[in-house]
């Protein structure tokens, strides 16, 4: 939760979450799309953001290497 950027008396709240990636596999491999699923408590629908890559990229992540983001 981000209070300094959510306005709670117009119901209005802002969240951040922290995304880490690691390989774990003994190839390279690349993060090419991303998709998440997103509903709010109460609300019957869910929204759902996808797109290439994640904050405008496709990392190439050897053996072993981590990529971390917040968004």
């Amino acid at each position: 939760y981000r209070p300094e950027r959510s306005e709670s008396s117009q119901d209005k709240y802002c969240f951040a979450y922290n995304i880490r990636i690691t390989n774990e596999s003994e190839n390279p491999i690349q993060l090419v799309s991303r998709e998440f699923e997103i509903q709010s408590v109460g609300l019957p629908h869910k929204d759902v953001v996808s797109g290439p890559g994640v904050t405008g990229r496709q990392p190439i992540l050897k053996p072993g290497e981590s990529f971390e983001y917040t968004s």
